[in-house]
């Protein structure tokens, strides 16, 4: 705690910086209040370095602004309190509430900031102070030169510099979402644009400053420069063709200069639309490889690192596309809103949005990841009419989605809020559930398939050994399915599940192929043990048939999942080692 003789000397540093700032700068202020407080994690250190910053700013805004605003308060003297020699408490006298000055803590200014932007954003219908006047700092910058500064991202942050307590004379620039308050250090424009375009605050507080944002996203757009570009070459292409004929050279083709905006754009464009619809991984443009390709076709690119680029251009098209899509909306009326969702490997529980038309075109809208919280109908349902209010909800008739509690809790709520919206139950999802409650019926059978395909269908080397023997005697593996069709509906003896292993007589080991699927490997014989695989597939079916009280239930969807397992089961006759037999 400072001393009364301490505190007495910051206060009259701090007059002497007020009345001659020259003399005292802010340096000064700085190693005072270190050389007097040495905990600097203390409430106190905070206080006094908080006001030694306010001190310098406010000198700056007065003297290099020339605006008149009263210099801040010094910080309040803390309540003393010590023990006498009796060990009775005896306190300094405390300077009352109403004449105390009132401090505000970092979240507590932000707060009252967002508060102003708000109600300015209100009052101007949506026009944000850096629509109205250009900003101090950014008539400072402008005179420097250089690149021109972003006004938008002035709008969608709040900016302070900050200083470390390690380092207290070393301020640098942080950055706070007006809309969820998230901290960035330094001023980095486009992950200030990437946050802003994901931030559901800054939709939901300042929808208007968010529709600016998508729009002038979408204006960036490589799609809408190219469009614009190409029209211009078709009218200059076109005014060319009134006038003389150009003669064209091979330099024209081959011109080794610098590559201007509009082809570098279309490179770009390009390349993009490449790696997103061949679904490309997008370090295959860090590849060495892939750079001398594009060297080799555009000696004067440069490709750009794939981190910066795919986060710069994704949102711009993704804003640009919503653009389009806004305007095909139009013209459409009972529109259906349909949901589904699941959990990643991650746990976060994503759900994907489309919208289908009454012509039967669906489009995917959006999509949503719940991180760190639990998915409630109400939860759902807000981001289910933020995502209807941006499509202009009156336009929707109709909510389809699966039989979720969350997602049956928020159709429910969503319909009863808005009374034209029908509340459906998906038929798609109804029938995928029933088809796996059928689906569990066989499932001793589709483990036995499952796991004689995915261990056969290892078998690269026993498949080699098979087509060979199967050119050679003109066998397909096709008569491998109508043997097992038969045995599966019991109507053949079970024997032929050897699969035509007669029509093979010369094995690789020189001994023929005994007709009961026994094999010389290694010189061993091993018996796999097809018979009684047939048997058990039989007998899961008539089992999982019975209780169905007589129906003929349909085996033919079941029939071709077996295909795979005959293939499986047929490659073992070229097998030249040991299978694990617990698979079968």
């Amino acid at each position: 705690m400072l001393s009364p003789s301490d505190r007495a000397e910051l206060l009259a540093l701090g007059q002497q910086f007020i009345t001659s700032g020259d003399d005292v700068t802010l340096a000064h202020l700085l190693d005072a209040v270190a050389t007097k407080i040495s905990d600097r994690s203390s409430p106190e250190w905070q206080a006094w370095s908080q006001y030694t910053e306010g001190l310098n700013e406010t000198w700056v805004r007065i003297f290099k602004e020339n605006k008149d605003i009263p210099w801040p308060t010094p910080p309040p003297e803390p309540e003393a309190v010590g023990l006498d020699a009796s060990h009775t408490c005896s306190s300094t006298a405390v300077t009352p509430a109403s004449q105390a000055p009132v401090t505000l803590n970092e979240k507590e200014i932000r707060d009252k900031m967002h508060a102003e932007r708000k109600s300015s954003y209100d009052g101007a219908k949506g026009v944000g102070p850096a629509r109205t006047s250009k900003s101090t700092r950014a008539e400072r910058d402008r005179t420097k030169g250089g690149r021109m500064r972003d006004m938008l991202v002035d709008e969608l942050v709040l900016e302070f510099d900050e200083r470390k307590p390690e380092e207290p004379l070393k301020p640098r620039a942080v950055v706070y979402c007006i809309g969820c308050d998230n901290r960035t250090v330094g001023r980095d424009t486009a992950r200030i644009r990437g946050h802003a375009n994901h931030c559901n605050e800054l939709a939901k507080s300042f929808p208007t400053l968010y529709r600016r944002l998508k729009h002038e996203l979408a204006g960036r757009s490589l799609s809408q420069k190219v469009d614009k570009v190409s029209n211009d070459e078709e009218v200059e292409a076109s005014e060319s063709r009134l006038g003389a004929n150009v003669v064209n050279t091979l330099h024209s083709y081959m011109n080794p200069a610098k590559l201007n905006e509009k082809q570098k754009m279309k490179i770009e464009w390009s390349m993009l639309r490449m790696f997103i619809c061949c679904a490309i991984p997008w370090n295959v443009m860090d590849n060495l490889f892939f750079e001398e390709f594009i060297s080799t076709l555009s000696p004067n690119f440069t490709v750009p690192d794939h981190s910066a680029f795919f986060a710069k251009h994704i949102p711009q098209e993704v804003a640009a596309w919503d653009a389009m899509f806004k305007d095909f909306l139009k013209g459409q009326d009972h529109l259906t809103f349909s949901l589904d969702g699941w959990s990643s490997r991650a746990n976060d529980e994503i759900y994907t949005f489309h919208m289908t038309t009454p012509t039967r075109r669906s489009f995917f809208t959006d999509g949503h990841i719940f991180r760190g919280e639990s998915v409630t109908g109400d939860v759902l349902k807000d981001v289910i009419i933020r995502l209807l209010t941006t499509y202009d909800l009156t336009r929707y008739s109709a909510i389809v989605g699966d039989g979720g509690p969350n997602v049956r809790s928020a159709k429910k709520k969503l319909a009863a809020l808005y009374c034209w919206i029908v509340n459906i139950y998906d038929p798609y999802h109804n029938l995928s559930l029933y088809m796996k409650d059928i689906g569990k019926l066989f499932k001793d059978m589709l483990v036995t398939v499952s796991g004689i395909a995915n261990y056969f269908g290892k078998s690269n080397y026993g498949t080699y050994h098979l087509m060979a023997l199967a050119v050679q005697d003109e066998l397909t593996l096709w008569p491998v399915l109508p043997s097992l069709t038969t045995i599966v509906e019991g109507s053949a003896p079970l024997r032929t599940l050897v699969f035509y292993s007669s029509f093979i007589t010369d094995h690789p080991s020189g001994d023929p192929l005994p007709p009961h699927g026994m094999i010389n490997i290694r010189e061993g014989w091993q018996m796999y043990p097809f018979m009684d695989l047939g048997v058990r597939i039989s007998e899961d079916i008539h089992r999982g048939t019975d209780h169905l009280g007589g129906v003929d239930w349909p085996k033919e969807p079941y029939l071709r999942v077996l295909r795979t397992a005959a293939k499986g089961v047929f490659a073992v006759l070229g097998n030249m080692w040991d299978p694990p037999l617990d698979i079968i």
